[in-house]
């Protein structure tokens, strides 16, 4: 219901990772299935669930947003400090990885016979670049007195649609148990 309402480009982003993903763990267990072994038949349509619910929440909410919701949770924040740090260094060093991969297609011309010693040095810089990195940002905290004080502001308000996202949360996990046979 909630897809329904994204924009188109939105709606493809969403449903590309959920449906390969889907079909892989579907080959997967084909095997299984040929031999009459139908419980596993729930598994794909488990991680179809999972993952469109990921790729919602993370073409929908900004990580922003995310981390004031779990410091909402009580989590503490030297986790979401990690958290955040983390996949803001996995986007930039994926960047550094794809200029220096440019700057080698750039610079090789025909063919190469030495691969494995780019692909070394290409990780070597990497590597280098990632303690420089991990160096800059420690140095920053300790400028800036961090006191692994990691709050947020939070305003919050009552809205409708928190009534619908809890109705669709109970839905699932009311799927979720019937198809594991809590219930049966």
């Amino acid at each position: 219901m909630y897809l329904s309402t994204l924009n188109t480009k939105i709606i493809i982003s969403i449903l590309k990772p959920t449906l390969i993903s889907t079909l892989f763990s579907l080959i997967i267990i084909l095997p299984s299935l040929l031999l009459n072994n139908t419980r596993l038949f729930y598994l794909p349509f488990k991680i179809f669930i999972t993952v469109l619910l990921l790729a919602y929440i993370a073409q929908t909410i900004p990580f922003y947003r995310l981390s004031k919701i779990l410091r909402l949770f009580h989590i503490p924040a030297i986790f979401i400090l990690t958290l955040d740090l983390t996949l803001k260094y996995i986007v930039i060093l994926g960047d550094t990885i794809t200029n220096l991969l440019i700057s080698l297609k750039l610079r090789s011309i025909g063919k190469n016979n030495f691969k494995y010693q780019s692909l070394a040095s290409i990780s070597g810089t990497t590597f280098l670049k990632s303690q420089i990195y991990t160096k800059e940002t420690y140095h920053a905290m300790i400028c800036r007195c961090f006191d692994e004080n990691y709050t947020p502001v939070i305003k919050h308000k009552f809205k409708l649609k928190y009534i619908w996202h809890t109705i669709v949360i109970i839905i699932y996990l009311l799927f979720y148990f019937f198809s594991e046979g809590y219930f049966l």
